[in-house]
């Protein structure tokens, strides 16, 4: 179980930085048939979605504290048994949140290099993200 200890101090260390990595993927538990959750799209990017969890997309362009909303609503789970596809979004189906804030990825190096040409480029990208919270899901 050395493999679950070290992943749990990964992601502590995340937590302490406070940025997360918009590439790593998390994985969420929703007890059976109490949570509605919804996959939303936006930035090009699938996200699932509960009510009041926060995360981190591509940036937006909403100023911090306003009010963030997407009727691009790929799929929709209201009860144990009650589930929305669309086609490809559900009709009427909304999802509101708050833009917390914006911010920078950690920086990302990439060196390339062609040994014995005297070949090297070095290159850095941060990617820039917004950290909404999600308030309701309406659908």
């Amino acid at each position: 179980d050395s493999l679950g200890a070290s992943a749990a101090r990964g992601q502590n260390l995340l937590d302490r930085l406070g940025t997360r990595n918009l590439y790593m993927s998390f994985q969420f538990q929703t007890p059976a048939g109490k949570e509605m959750y919804a996959i939303i799209k936006t930035g090009g990017k699938q996200y699932r979605v509960e009510k009041d969890m926060v995360l981190f997309v591509g940036k937006l362009t909403t100023d911090e504290g306003q009010k963030f909303e997407t009727s691009e609503v790929l799929f929709l789970k209201a009860g144990e048994n009650d589930y929305k596809t669309g086609a490809p979004f559900v009709a009427g189906a909304k999802v509101t949140g708050t833009v917390l804030a914006h911010g920078k990825a950690p920086k990302v190096i990439t060196f390339k290099k062609k040994r014995r040409k005297g070949f090297q480029k070095k290159q850095g990208h941060r990617q820039d993200y917004t950290k909404i919270q999600i308030t309701d899901i309406q659908g």
